[in-house]
């Protein structure tokens, strides 16, 4: 019983984890895809869209990186108490895995 409870947790952890990077993906998608407005403006109105502590893109890019890895864990941790859903969880845990990779080259 406890071990489904603490699969719960760490599921809905999880994505929580995975919906706050993906928003912030789409985001600067939505962005970058207008072809009316330059990088720069861009980078600042998607900038704008956060506190002013974390208005530095490459903060911005080690908390996704750190969020990423977060949801990973949660994810693979599940993994082990619900069988189960071992399938939709691998496959959450590789959408992180491809959008951490994603967030390192674009330190790059």
């Amino acid at each position: 019983m406890m071990e489904s409870i603490n699969g719960k947790v760490l599921i809905s952890a999880g994505l929580l984890l995975t919906l706050t990077v993906l928003c912030s993906f789409f985001l600067w998608l939505r962005l970058t895809i207008n072809d009316e407005i330059s990088f720069d403006s861009a980078r600042q109105m998607y900038l704008s869209n956060y506190p002013s502590f974390l208005r530095n893109a490459r903060v911005l890019t080690i908390l996704h990186i750190v969020l990423n890895m977060l949801a990973i864990t949660c994810f693979l941790h599940a993994h082990r108490s619900t069988p189960k859903a071992s399938g939709m969880l691998k496959s959450l845990a590789t959408l992180n895995v491809v959008m951490l990779v994603w967030q390192v080259f674009s330190l790059m």
